[in-house]
């Protein structure tokens, strides 16, 4: 995989995770652009690192960090003097 393949999957991931973050954003949801950016890129960097392993490998690495986002992305938004209270 050349280097500038490797940016662009990486940015448009980013890029999608920040939409998903905007889009919570706008309606008050505690989870937002810069968290969901961050997952995104992420989970990008982890299966891109698995299909360089094996094939097989990325379908496997895809289906444990689908759950293991969804759980880190709430967590990671708790910080002193927010609210912790999660809601829809």
């Amino acid at each position: 995989m050349e280097l500038l393949d490797v940016i662009v999957r990486l940015v448009a991931a980013t890029v999608a995770g920040a939409a998903f973050g905007l889009n919570r954003d706008l309606h008050g949801k505690p989870t937002g652009v810069r968290t969901l950016g961050v997952v995104g890129l992420g989970s990008a960097l982890v299966v891109m690192a698995a299909s360089q392993i094996d094939g097989a490998a990325a379908s496997r690495v895809m289906q444990a960090s689908s759950p293991a986002s969804a759980f880190l992305a709430p967590a990671s938004s708790c910080a002193p003097g927010r609210a912790t209270i999660f809601t829809g």
